[in-house]
């Protein structure tokens, strides 16, 4: 009998430490994400990942393959680069549970990547593209507005037509980020699409714009901790929040 019940001891050990080893296991493989892929008729060249400032290296081999692994790292947003001064870049959102998989047929677009196994770094994908495509849309009507103002003398009535103009698609541009951002509150892509919207701020009424938005922001905030906790890129988030709170409080307390 008191063999049998050494024996269950023994068991009861074995299982601890085996559950203790499963558990070490699935802690360790939550902090390490992979990002593997191919560049079309990049055969032996180098390729850069930039992780907050922080930048690594690889070379891709003759079918030009590349693969970056990362332990010890938590989910962030991360850009991949053909050089490094990340003139051209595809950013990505590295979860640490998931690899990423990314084809690029040109590196001077790689924002045109084609993205497999990340959901999250598809929406990035799509919404820096609708962002290229509206700053276009800005920077154009500029030039536009710089030419026809060489070839008349009345530069006020001019200039009252493409400010309208401006206000009209920094209007849009607003509107189409709230929406985004309502519909993926609680992705952590809403950082991305909040940030854009502090840029397009800067050309409308500050404090007004901002005070509409500061609780769109705090919402944000509050499910990015509840969903990844106090890692870098939420504490880097919470920090901006924070400085827009402050901003505002000092505004009133100056009227």
């Amino acid at each position: 009998m008191k063999i049998f019940f050494k024996s269950l001891s023994n068991r009861a050990l074995l299982l601890s430490l085996f559950s203790i080893i499963v558990c070490i296991s699935c802690n360790q493989a939550k902090n390490e994400w992979k990002i593997s892929g191919t560049i079309e008729n990049y055969a032996y060249k180098p390729i850069y990942i930039s992780v907050r400032g922080q930048i690594d290296s690889t070379i891709t081999d003759m079918q030009g393959n590349f693969e970056f692994v990362k332990t010890n790292q938590y989910s962030d947003f991360v850009r991949i680069s053909p050089s490094t001064s990340l003139t051209s870049v595809l950013q990505l959102f590295a979860d640490s549970v998931c690899e990423i998989q990314v084809h690029i047929t040109d590196t001077a677009h790689m924002q045109q990547a084609v993205i497999y196994n990340s959901p999250e770094s598809v929406l990035l994908q799509d919404l820096y593209a609708w962002h290229n495509t509206n700053k276009e849309s800005f920077d154009s009507t500029v030039r536009v507005f710089k030419q026809e103002r060489e070839y008349t003398n009345n530069h006020d009535s001019l200039r009252i037509v493409y400010i309208s103009k401006l206000d009209q698609l920094y209007s849009n541009h607003l509107a189409f980020l709230k929406t985004f951002i309502a519909e993926n509150m609680h992705s952590p892509i809403a950082t991305t699409a909040s940030f854009m919207s502090f840029d397009t701020i800067r050309y409308m009424p500050v404090l007004l714009r901002e005070k509409e938005n500061i609780d769109i922001y705090k919402a944000i905030l509050k499910n990015l901790t509840h969903t990844y906790g106090t890692i870098p890129f939420v504490e880097l988030y919470a920090r901006s929040v924070r400085a827009i709170e402050m901003s505002l409080e000092y505004d009133d307390a100056a009227y």
